[in-house]
Order: C-alpha cells, then sequence, then structure tokens
C-alpha cells in the first residue's frame, strides 16, 4: 500500500514539472520579427492594389530587365516583348491616394551605426523626380427609381479616376529619398514622362499608375539594342547591395478582360 501511494505521489510531481516546462516561455525567432510579420501579413480589406506600367518603343526585339523598389520591398516586374511593356503590381493601404516616383541608376544609404535610415540619391547624380495624386474617384450613378439595369450593375462596380502629374520635383538638400517613394532604376534621360488619361478600373480593389514612357529613340541614343541590355545588366550588378536590404515581394497577377484574378500580398 505504502509503494502504491510512493508512486502515485512521484507520478503526480513529474506531471506537474512536465506541464510547468511545457508552460515556460521559450524564445523563437518568430518574437525576433514580430514586426517584420506584422508587416508582410495581408489585410485585404485596408489595402488595394497599385498597378504600374512602363513602356518601351516597339523599334527593340526584347524589353530589358529593370529594378522596382518601395517601401523596403523589390518588385519584380512581368516582361511582355510582344507589347514592348514592363508591368508590376504591389499592395498599398487604399487610403494612400498621392505617390512619388523617382527614376534613378544610383542609390546610397545613409547610415549610423551599420542601421540603414534611409535611402538618398548622392550629390551630383541625375534623377527624374515626379508625384502623382488621385483628383477624383467616383461611383458610376446607380439607382433610377429603384431599379437597377443589369448594365447598370456592371458600372457600378467601376471605378473613375483621375491622376494630377507633377514633374521636375526636387529631393532635399541631403538627398533623401521619401520613404513611400515608388524608385524604379532606370537612366532618367530615358524617360519622356507619364501618360495620364482617365482610368477606368473593374471594382475597387485596384489602382492603375500614369503609364511611364521610355523615349522612342532609344536605339539611336544608345547606339544598339545590345547596348541597351549590357547597361541594363551592369546596373542591376550594382544594385546587389540595395537588393539586400529590400525583401521580395511574391505575385502572381493575371489580367483577364481588366479583372483581377490574383492580389500581390
Amino acid at each position: 500500500m505504502m509503494r502504491k501511494q510512493w508512486l502515485s505521489h512521484n507520478l503526480i510531481l513529474w506531471s506537474i514539472t512536465i506541464c510547468s516546462i511545457l508552460l515556460i516561455p521559450t524564445f523563437s525567432y518568430t518574437f525576433i520579427d514580430q514586426t517584420y510579420s506584422f508587416c508582410k501579413t495581408p489585410n485585404y480589406f485596408n489595402k488595394v492594389l497599385l498597378m504600374g506600367s512602363i513602356q518601351y518603343p516597339h523599334t527593340i526585339a526584347k524589353v530589358p530587365t529593370i529594378r522596382i523598389y518601395c517601401g523596403g520591398n523589390k518588385i519584380k516586374p512581368e516582361i511582355n516583348d510582344e507589347n514592348k511593356k514592363l508591368t508590376f503590381a504591389l499592395p498599398i493601404y487604399r487610403y494612400q491616394t498621392s505617390f512619388y516616383l523617382l527614376f534613378t541608376e544610383t542609390i546610397d544609404f545613409e547610415t549610423e551605426e551599420n542601421v540603414v535610415l534611409y535611402l538618398k540619391i548622392p550629390k551630383n547624380t541625375l534623377y527624374k523626380l515626379y508625384t502623382v495624386e488621385q483628383t477624383k474617384i467616383s461611383q458610376t450613378p446607380t439607382e433610377k427609381n429603384n431599379e437597377i439595369s443589369a448594365t447598370d450593375k456592371t458600372e457600378q462596380q467601376k471605378s473613375h479616376y483621375n491622376w494630377l502629374i507633377k514633374e521636375n520635383m526636387l529631393l532635399k538638400d541631403n538627398g533623401r529619398i521619401p520613404d513611400n517613394a515608388l524608385i524604379i532604376c532606370v537612366n532618367p534621360t530615358y524617360i519622356t514622362g507619364l501618360e495620364e488619361e482617365g482610368v477606368i478600373i473593374e471594382g475597387t480593389s485596384a489602382l492603375e499608375l500614369p503609364k511611364i514612357i521610355i523615349r522612342n529613340d532609344l536605339l539611336e541614343l544608345v547606339g544598339s539594342e545590345e547596348t541597351i541590355h549590357e547597361l541594363s545588366t551592369k546596373l542591376l550588378l550594382s544594385l546587389l547591395d540595395c537588393d539586400a536590404i529590400h525583401a521580395s515581394i511574391p505575385q502572381e497577377i493575371n489580367h483577364r478582360t481588366q479583372t483581377i484574378v490574383a492580389l500581390a500580398t
């Protein structure tokens, strides 16, 4: 009898000990990376998809790759050699209606004790800076005498808006790049400008930036298409340090009759 009581007592003690160990908070990388994980968690109710495109002249056979950064992320554009176009997309907060578009080949960092404080453009470096602001967004009129036709229902799902474009903007004296700027790493002399038109998007879950236009005489300017791709490769190699401090955005976007069927996360 005494032996059974002893075994029962020890079993209870061991159970309490094991439970105590399991309940002790343990260290993990998830705790360290808590802020990063929170930023990466998609919130589809508060976010929309920002879409953009870069139009190259049809005088080239293949479109060169371009590096794009925004908000600490590296954005991989989709190449369409048939239409001579690069397209890209990234999730943004729904309330954001104005954006910086920066075109440059050179990006530097302002650091303090091996911590990157912000990105900047070195002095005497050529760049082009635009701001675009959404000036109008409205829904197509809906009800008439409480009767809505099929056409009206379709029109209800469309967003109509325009962009106010300001060019030749200047950075601050220290060259600091705005934190939410869309940085497009390309020779700024290649850029003709932004093509703004009234935009109609199916639904309210996306915004489409003005089209970025590459100058038509690009081949004459650079000399040959081979040189264009060589310069593009060299530029990508020069941006490896910048790649290292930017996270990649996994995304898969398909356009089917202007309908977005997948959202970048």
